[in-house]
This record gives C-alpha cells, sequence and structure tokens, in this order.
C-alpha cells in the first residue's frame, strides 16, 4: 500500500486511559526470559531490596514488573481536514521494568485487547505485541470517587490475569510514564518458511506530552494473579510467578505516542 494512503492514520495518537495499575516482583530469572535477545535490556531489582512493610526481604535475585488493566480512547487526525479517528476499548498488560543504558522504561511483554481494530493498530502499525482478548475493568465508588477497582483479562476463554485495589486513597507517588520498549516482529511472506521474520527489531516509543490528572492518583492495598493460558497461549508473562505485590494505582493521564523508533536489529526470530 502507497505510503499517502496508509490502512491507519499516521499518528501521532493521542490516548486518554485510566489505569488499574499494580507493581509486582517476580524472580530475575523468569523475567529475563521475557526479554529478547540482543536487545541491551536489562531487568532491574527492587531498590535496595527494601522489603514492604510486615514482610521479610525477598531470598532470591528478583525482577520489578508491573501488571495493569486499562479503560483506553485513541484517537488521531486524519488526512481530512478536521476529521479526527477514535475508537475505545480495554486493555490489559504485563510490563518488565528495564534499563537500556542510562535510560529506565518498560519492556511491554504482552498486551491483551477487547477491540479488534485496536489490535491491528497497536501491533500491524506500531509493532506492539498485542492478542484480541477479553478485558474487563470495573470501579466501585463511594461519594463520587473510586474506592476499589477490579480488572480481568481472558485469552481464548481462559482468566490470565486478575488484578485488584481496594481502600483506595490519595496518593503522593504518581506512576512514570516515560518510554516503552517492544519486540516488533514481522512475519516474512514465504510459504516455505512462514516462521521466519522479515523484520525482528527493538522498537522504542516515547510518550509524548504525559500528564496526570490532577487528584486522580489514588492507592491502595492490590492483589494480583496471573494464570498460566495452556499449551495455545504461548505466553511467558502470564506464567511467572507473583513474589510480591507493591500495592495497586488508579489513576487517570494522557499522552501522545509516534510511532516509535528501531533502537537494536534482533537476531533472527
Amino acid at each position: 500500500m502507497a505510503r499517502s494512503f496508509p490502512a491507519f492514520p499516521d499518528g501521532p495518537y493521542h490516548f486518554e486511559i485510566t489505569w488499574l495499575w499494580v507493581p509486582f516482583v517476580t524472580d530475575a530469572v523468569s523475567a529475563s526470559r521475557l526479554i529478547p535477545a540482543g536487545s541491551g535490556l536489562a531487568t532491574v531489582h527492587p531498590a535496595a531490596s527494601s522489603p514492604a512493610p510486615g514482610s521479610g526481604p525477598l531470598d532470591c535475585d528478583c525482577a520489578e514488573m508491573v501488571a495493569y488493566v486499562a479503560d483506553v480512547t485513541m484517537s488521531a487526525q486524519l488526512p481530512v481536514p478536521g476529521e479526527t479517528w477514535k475508537v475505545r476499548y480495554h486493555e490489559a498488560g504485563i510490563l518488565v521494568h528495564c534499563r537500556r543504558g542510562r535510560q529506565d522504561g518498560h519492556l511491554a511483554a504482552v498486551l491483551y485487547v477487547d477491540d479488534c481494530l485496536a489490535v491491528l493498530v497497536g501491533r500491524e502499525s506500531l509493532g506492539f505485541p498485542k492478542k484480541p482478548g477479553r478485558v474487563t475493568l470495573s470501579v466501585a465508588r463511594q461519594g463520587g470517587a473510586p474506592a476499589s477497582a477490579q480488572g480481568l483479562a481472558r485469552f481464548r476463554g481462559v482468566p490470565v490475569l486478575q488484578a485488584a485495589a481496594t481502600a483506595l486513597g490519595p496518593s503522593p507517588v504518581v506512576p512514570a510514564l516515560t518510554q516503552w520498549w517492544l519486540e516488533k516482529l514481522i512475519p516474512r511472506a514465504d510459504p516455505a518458511d512462514p516462521a521466519s521474520a522479515a523484520v525482528h527489531e527493538l522498537v522504542q516509543t516515547d510518550f509524548a506530552n504525559p500528564t496526570t490528572v490532577p487528584g486522580s492518583v489514588l492507592a491502595g492495598p492490590a492483589a494480583l494473579t496471573l494464570m498460566d493460558g495452556g499449551p495455545e497461549s504461548d505466553d511467558l508473562a502470564t506464567a511467572i510467578p507473583v513474589l510480591r505485590v507493591a500495592g495497586g494505582l488508579h489513576f487517570a493521564s494522557t499522552f501522545d505516542l509516534a510511532r516509535g523508533r528501531c533502537v537494536a536489529q534482533l537476531p533472527p526470530a
């Protein structure tokens, strides 16, 4: 297809998102399996191995992760003056807190999305590891303010991620949305070798104009369960152990995403 008439808007894409954000800790070996070889990414150990209040230190080499469930509105300007393309959907994902050189960010290990158009734009256009799933995010309110939030993601009918945060109250902690890395893999058009990749690269996508909605950041005790989706899932991310949950955050933010840029060519997949 000619570049002058792409299948999807060229972007940048504008996002308005309400998050249920649950940082957690897993073992470093499991986290490292999610990082593509040759990417230059390294997992991040919990700061000073500091245990959560009332718990003892972890007796393993650990890595920081994030699970989230989100209500997303994505929009972009169309080539036609005054026309905007917009889609609303739910998304759940698992991120690995990584460093690449001196940069801190998150590797998107797997993302489940309940809208096929959002899957196509996110995966085929931007390269995100999105899969069609069934995702729900419910928020209970008290006095007009969120009091608790629950999220669930299913893949092919099987639950793979369940998260909840309760007793939500104001929090001074604001999650940093800086950059995400993703493994972009596009299969080769070769019937004799359909598994080979024509494109296999590490893409960095920077968050432009990130804004957290004032007063929206709430925190509370959280629970997280990751479940192996079975042999058809092929997701290492949902099979990793959850060793500790650091609490949950519920907040709203906006930002813009461009197509990203290739920062490393990866070995053949």
